[in-house]
């Protein structure tokens, strides 16, 4: 019995120590995550280097503040840089007289059309310093290809693919579903295109919502034949009869009608790098990775004279919100704040929103109305903006989107379920 009781205290001690080491490794990751307290890095940018921009992350509107976010599946990851961080760091290295080039490296990444195109502008006003850019993916979709027409080189693995067959849209429906389980789909709205809630009461497209579709993808489509033509001296309409004849099916055709610059393996593209920024053969590359670049960046020195961004980024709710949804409560107390703080002289509100709660709408368009009397209320519009983001938008003294932002107000709808 002795023995037992022995054997039962150091089990338990056991635990409790595996349990302390396991807490204290816990507390390290998160320190290691959340930073070294706001002080910047030191990154040594050597003479002559290149900075290489990763894109395998989804870009979002800026770097989130949760530490965890970069923790999925078991497995902790590299944060990405929003939207704002990568326009910052684009503006900052093409003044860096220690950076010569840029080198994307395109990885499965997703974004929006309006941050595309953001993102571009980013890289041809960079392109403006004089500085060159290398672009290069073992897998180019149309949306990575369009972001890439801006580089003086394109690159293309060997065995790789560039995706060119025109654009697409996969609406998913569930009144097939509902019917199955004797659920019957009510749907109350006002606006023949407003077709959020068809997802739930259609077995496939209807008509106007098949026109709508159809009419921004053909929008999208030809504004990026009109760029990269313009970028890679490609004739539009033959870029477009590509497309529509499956014309590329493998690296080599990309490569054949002068899509991209050469078939590459990455340590040829180093040896080009090498080439390029004149560092001997045997020599390493001088490079930097762009987060590591970011977080260096010394503070601009603070101007009496700020401009507010407050950023309005998802679904609309009353109350609270987070990095994912539009808090009434939360975005309004910003407002306020940025409203009364006599250092700030303009507000900028970015808006990247599929809309929401009407009543939740109101309450922050009252909280910009009340600040436009005070000072310059001005909206931004990011990938999207439509029903209650264009509500909430309306009341700014003005508004600038992209030219692939999905905008407008279309009308409302209510939908509810009847399980009888």
């Amino acid at each position: 019995m002795r023995s037992f009781f022995k054997l039962i205290i150091a089990t338990l001690i056991g635990f409790l120590i595996a349990a302390l080491i396991l807490f204290f490794i816990f507390l390290g990751v998160v320190g290691s995550l959340m930073g070294d307290g706001g002080k910047k890095a030191k990154v040594a940018v050597k003479e002559n280097s290149v900075l290489v921009l990763k894109l395998n992350k989804e870009i979002k509107e800026r770097e989130s503040d949760n530490p965890f976010e970069n923790f999925s599946s078991g497995e902790f990851r590299t944060k990405s840089l929003g939207l704002s961080e990568l326009l910052a760091g684009l503006e900052a290295a093409a003044k860096d007289k220690k950076i010569t080039g840029l080198w994307i490296k395109f990885e499965p990444f997703s974004c929006g059309m309006a941050t595309i195109e953001a993102l571009r502008k980013g890289l041809l006003e960079f392109k403006k310093s004089g500085k060159f850019i290398y672009a290069y993916g073992e897998i180019l979709t149309e949306k990575d290809y369009y972001l890439a027409s801006v580089a003086d080189s394109i690159f293309l693995y060997p065995t790789g693919f560039l995706e060119w067959n025109g654009l697409n849209s996969n609406p998913v429906f569930l009144r097939g579903m509902f019917d199955k389980l004797g659920v019957e789909p009510m749907l109350f709205r006002v606006g023949k295109f407003k077709s959020a809630g068809e997802t739930f009461t259609e077995k496939q497209l209807s008509e106007n919502n098949r026109l709508q579709t159809q009419t921004l993808l053909n929008d999208f489509w030809n504004h990026m034949l009109e760029n990269i033509s313009s970028a890679r001296n490609i004739e539009r309409n033959f870029l477009d009869s590509l497309a529509s004849t499956l014309a590329i099916t493998h690296a080599r055709d990309a490569a054949k009608y002068k899509l991209v610059d050469g078939l590459r393996y990455e340590h040829q593209i180093i040896a080009s790098l090498k080439k390029k920024t004149k560092v001997k053969e045997k020599e390493k590359l001088a490079s930097v990775n762009f987060d590591k670049y970011f977080a260096a960046i010394p503070e601009k020195e603070k101007n009496s004279k700020k401009v507010a961004i407050i950023y309005a980024v998802g679904d609309i709710v009353s109350g609270k919100g987070d990095d994912n949804t539009i808090g009434s409560q939360t975005l309004s107390e910003l407002i306020k704040e940025a409203r009364e703080d006599e250092e700030v002289k303009a507000v900028v509100l970015r808006v990247n929103s599929p809309g929401g709660s009407a009543l939740a709408s109101d309450v922050i368009a009252q909280e910009i109305i009340l600040t436009k009397k005070i000072k310059p209320v001005v909206a931004s519009f990011g990938d999207v903006a439509a029903s209650g983001g264009y509500y909430i938008s309306a009341y700014c003294d003005k508004i600038y989107a992209e030219p692939t932002t999905i905008t407008g107000s279309i009308g409302v709808f209510g939908l509810m379920f009847n399980t009888r």
